[in-house]
């Protein structure tokens, strides 16, 4: 093999071997704020950042913290709750009316 595929191979390597180890600071301090407003979401029982990525992805009710209790990670909206999001994302986006929905 030539020096520029044994260079890439050995940079290849490295990063696999060190995981997130060459990331930049910024995104190091950006994991660590993360990790802290997930425990702390977790401790008060609400949703983390996870939880509400998968929700958005799937238009379910996620939570990861179901498997603990070997419960489904994702359960349908009550109908209820699709109203809302449905006013809240078509509506209250638009219209700007200040509407909060109270848990």
């Amino acid at each position: 093999m030539n020096f520029p595929i044994n260079l890439l191979s050995l940079l290849l390597l490295l990063a696999l071997t060190n995981g997130c180890a060459f990331l930049p600071t910024p995104f190091i301090y950006m994991n660590n704020v993360k990790t802290v407003y997930d425990t702390v979401k977790f401790i008060t029982d609400s949703p983390t950042s996870n939880d509400m990525v998968l929700s958005a992805a799937t238009g379910m009710n996620c939570r990861v913290s179901n498997m603990m209790d070997d419960l489904d990670v994702c359960s349908e909206k009550s109908s209820t709750e699709k109203m809302q999001d449905y006013i809240s994302w078509y509506y209250i986006a638009e219209n700007h009316t200040g509407i909060v929905w109270e848990d």
